[in-house]
């Protein structure tokens, strides 16, 4: 079964400076209200008990004590973060009691009306900021259902103006900074991955390693499921095919690797690039093998240098289930770049292992590594007590083949016994030319 995605983070919990921000914020709100409680009781000490407006202190007591218990829940991250307009409705009731026992009209609490519209701009959007300000106007105009009569208050009602334009005002400047974090979250994501990519082409040696490690790279800079390498050689043929996160059953399935025909094939010099948000719907969705995991969301570059295909770059499946974004794609062409650098690397590796240990003429190991071969065969043979052969071979009458023929005859020759050699050996056996017409063969 196809794992599902992880549930989206609700920005209030997610790491990062605003959402710093926006807890400090409410921290705050929180701080100035306990504090304001805090007051009141201290000049409740100071009162004689008939003056003091019980059912108001009461109110302010419970609603003090409810929100400590969401503020701690929340702070554990126990409940959803849309609790939070049970903060603001707490905040309003508890304004409103203050009000009525520090003076009612003459309260200098009237201003903390103000801290729930700048946190409700600054966390709510919609009908849950629209919410929010009604719940602030309700309660700075009905604040006398505390007193004795009870009788609404029509004169706050001017301050609604101005509640709107500062929970506008906040919610529009949050949402631009939501916006500019995203973008510099999202780029510094993209140099992650390039100093990710260009630190794994400087540490890994072999070719195996690095495409692995690039495609880790590449699938989790772009949130794909699946992530595919595919090389060609220098004739077109493909040398090489990498993939990464199909599951065990998957891999079990998908006997072939896909074949690089239709929207695969597509991908070219002259086609850098090709990004669909459906595969499934595209007339080119062809060259998959029985057992691949069903794709939709697609997108797939290619690996150029100096006007030569070396290979092609595959993502499919976005973990948000969305298809792939332009900046997806500039991020991979980018990071194909540096997957031509690694193969270069990698090519390059190689044909100077294969100077260091090969003879140039037939293919065949040279003296130096058969000598250090040779000596780990006999150490291994003699800890694990198993047979260990060494087999010498010279050709006859050498000399005269060159001096009668050419020497490009007698090298034609020392290729075909070489080749000759090769295929009568095992594989777990390996062969060397020893020295001009002289080779050897060790057998384990």
């Amino acid at each position: 079964m196809e794992p599902h995605p992880p549930d989206p983070v609700h920005p209030l919990f997610q790491e990062g400076g605003l959402e710093d921000y926006r807890r400090r914020l409410i921290r705050l709100t929180a701080t100035i209200y306990q504090f304001s409680i805090g007051l009141v009781f201290i000049i409740a000490l100071f009162l004689p008990p008939e003056e003091i407006r019980w059912p108001a202190f009461f109110v302010i007591l419970g609603s003090g004590i409810l929100s400590a218990f969401v503020l701690v829940a929340i702070h554990w991250e126990r409940y959803r973060p849309d609790w939070f307009l049970i903060i603001a409705l707490l905040a309003v009731v508890q304004i409103s009691a203050l009000i009525v026992v520090s003076g009612g009209d003459d309260s200098p609490f009237f201003s903390l009306y103000l801290f729930v519209i700048i946190l409700s701009g600054a966390y709510f959007r919609g009908p849950a900021l629209i919410a929010a300000i009604l719940l602030v106007t309700l309660g700075s105009s009905a604040y006398h259902i505390f007193e004795r009569p009870i009788h609404f208050d029509l004169d706050p009602l001017l301050s609604v103006p101005v509640y709107i334009a500062a929970a506008l005002i906040t919610n529009l400047l949050f949402r631009d900074l939501q916006r500019r974090s995203d973008e510099a979250r999202l780029r510094a994501g993209r140099l992650e991955a390039l100093y990710e990519a260009t630190r794994v082409i400087h540490a890994e040696s072999t070719s195996a390693a690095l495409f692995e490690k690039l495609l880790e790279v590449a699938r989790r800079a772009t949130g794909a499921r699946y992530a595919a390498i595919r090389t060609f050689d220098e004739n077109g043929v493909m040398a090489d095919f990498h993939h990464t996160g199909l599951t065990d059953e998957e891999r079990e399935l998908l006997k072939d690797p896909p074949k690089d025909t239709g929207v695969l094939g597509a991908i070219n010099l002259s086609v850098s690039s090709v990004r669909l948000e459906d595969l499934t719907r595209d007339p080119r969705h062809a060259g998959f093998p029985s057992g691949h995991p069903v794709m939709k969301s697609f997108l797939g570059v290619s690996i150029t240098t100096r006007n030569r295909l070396l290979g092609k770059l595959y993502l499919s499946e976005k973990s948000d289930r969305g298809p792939f974004t332009s900046d997806d794609e500039a991020l991979v062409v980018a990071l194909a770049q540096d997957a031509a650098i690694a193969i270069e690397k990698a090519r390059l590796l190689e044909k100077i292992q294969d100077l260091a240990t090969k003879d140039g003429l037939t293919d065949l190991f040279n003296r130096r590594f058969f000598e250090g071969r040779l000596k780990e065969e006999i150490e291994r043979a003699s800890r694990y007590h198993h047979a260990c052969s060494l087999l010498m071979a010279d050709v006859d009458d050498f000399k005269k083949l060159n001096d009668t023929h050419g020497h490009p005859a007698g090298d034609a020759a020392l290729k075909a016994i070489a080749a000759a050699i090769r295929n009568l050996v095992r594989t777990t056996d390996f062969c060397a030319r020893y020295g001009g017409e002289e080779f050897t063969v060790v057998a384990v």
